[in-house]
Order: C-alpha cells, then sequence, then structure tokens
C-alpha cells in the first residue's frame, strides 16, 4: 500500500497508513496483554496504559499544530477538521506522550522489567506489521531486489519497508525462539539491536527533513537503540 494513500469519509481524511498503524497496534496489544496476565498483571491494566498513552499522542499529534498556526485556524475554523498534524505537533505530542507515561509508571508502580519487555513487544508487532504492508521506496538502486514505482519501470528503488519488516521479524523470532526465557541483558540488547538495525537501513531511505543530521524517525530509532545502551550499563554497574 503507498504511504501517502488518504481515505476520504465525508469531511474526514484518514491516512491509509494511519489505519494500518492502529490495526497493527491492536493485534501488538492483544499479544503483550495475554503476557502481562501471566505475570499476573490486573486485567486489562496493560491495554489501558497503552491506549492512555495512543489518545493522547493522537490528539496532541492531530490538533497540536493549532497552536502554532492560530491565524490560519481564525481564518478558516474548518481546517480544524480535515488538517493533519504538522512536524511540530509530532515532537509535541512524543514530549507529552513521555510525559504522561512518567506520571503513570510513577503512579501505578509498574513492574519496571515488565514494562520494557512489555513496550518492547508492543512496538516491534506493531511495526513489523506497518512495515510489511505499507511501501515505501527508499533511494534508487541497482540490485536485484530493488522495486520499481507503479506505472514506472525505468528505475529500482530500495524497499525500505521490506528491509525494516525483516529486520523486526528476525528479532521477533529471536526473542520468541532463541531467547524465550529472556533476562534483562537479552532485553536490553534486543532494544539495541531494534534501534540499531532500523537506524542502519534508514540509511537506505531518502531524507526529506532533517533536525540535528537526522530524521524524526532516525532520531527514534537511536532514542530506542541509546535506552537499550543505557540498560545495559547500569546493568554491567550493578554487578
Amino acid at each position: 500500500m503507498d504511504a501517502n494513500q488518504i481515505l476520504s469519509l465525508g469531511p474526514l481524511q484518514i491516512p491509509v497508513n494511519w489505519l494500518i498503524l492502529f490495526a497493527g497496534l491492536l493485534i501488538a496489544v492483544f499479544i503483550t496483554e495475554k503476557i502481562a496476565r501471566k505475570r499476573n498483571w490486573e486485567k486489562e491494566k496493560w491495554s489501558d496504559l497503552l491506549l492512555i498513552l495512543f489518545l493522547s499522542f493522537l490528539i496532541v499529534y492531530k490538533f497540536g499544530w493549532i497552536l502554532f498556526d492560530l491565524k490560519r485556524v481564525i481564518q478558516n475554523p474548518g481546517i480544524i477538521i480535515w488538517t493533519s498534524g504538522s512536524t511540530a505537533s509530532l515532537w509535541l505530542a512524543f514530549i507529552l506522550s513521555a510525559l504522561v507515561l512518567i506520571y503513570k509508571i510513577k503512579k501505578e508502580r509498574y513492574p519496571i522489567y515488565d514494562f520494557f519487555e512489555l513496550s518492547w513487544l508492543t512496538l516491534t508487532i506493531t511495526l513489523f506489521l506497518y512495515y510489511l504492508f505499507i511501501m515505501d521506496y527508499g533511494k534508487v538502486t541497482s540490485f536485484i531486489f530493488g522495486v520499481s514505482l507503479e506505472g514506472e519501470s525505468s528505475y529500482l528503488y530500495h524497499p525500505v519497508n521490506w528491509y525494516k519488516a525483516f529486520w523486526l521479524g528476525l528479532l521477533l523470532i529471536i526473542r520468541f525462539g532463541i531467547w524465550s526465557k529472556l533476562d534483562e541483558n537479552h532485553l536490553m540488547l534486543l532494544y539495541v539491536a531494534f534501534g540499531m538495525g532500523l537506524l542502519i537501513i534508514s540509511i537506505f531511505d531518502v531524507s526529506m527533513q532533517l533536525y540535528f543530521g537526522l530524521t524524526v524517525e532516525q532520531w527514534f530509532f537511536l532514542i530506542i537503540a541509546l535506552i537499550g545502551g543505557i540498560g545495559l550499563l547500569r546493568k554491567k554497574r550493578n554487578e
């Protein structure tokens, strides 16, 4: 599916990639909720946390741009309905969602190891399914596994989404196959592998907007890798 495809529902315009992302998240939540129940979590406590974070992120991303463009909204209030979020509202959504998460962790006292494992699984399963279905054409390539744009045969492009799906699928196999009995070191290594693997793959992608040398997506991958790296250092110091 094309990442830029839009589904029109009356006055609403919903990006297809958001629908796929939401479907992937639902499947991931279904799986991780079952794992959480086996860890003696209260029923739906994990899925409730994810729902709060998802809605917080979605609302701020969708409407946060209003704070940066009030004049345009005053002139045409109708744009609030059909305008999607901006890069600024995306950063704002990340920050506010992180603050909500910190607040919930302190208030509910979630088991920290379970939280990081369930978070990794939710993120990995969601993005694996997303990359499996949403096409992302990268840089031009002469490799045999390159793909062409629909209706175009002159150039081949890196199927970046398939690279990412393959890498995340491999990590899921490692998690449930080789490392079925997961410890803290293995979990942090999975964080590092997740972040660094996708960061390296993103080299084949087309970078449009850079912030301090990286795209928003690359910053996200780097942060995930840093979480794993910090966790490994912390574990080593405590040994």
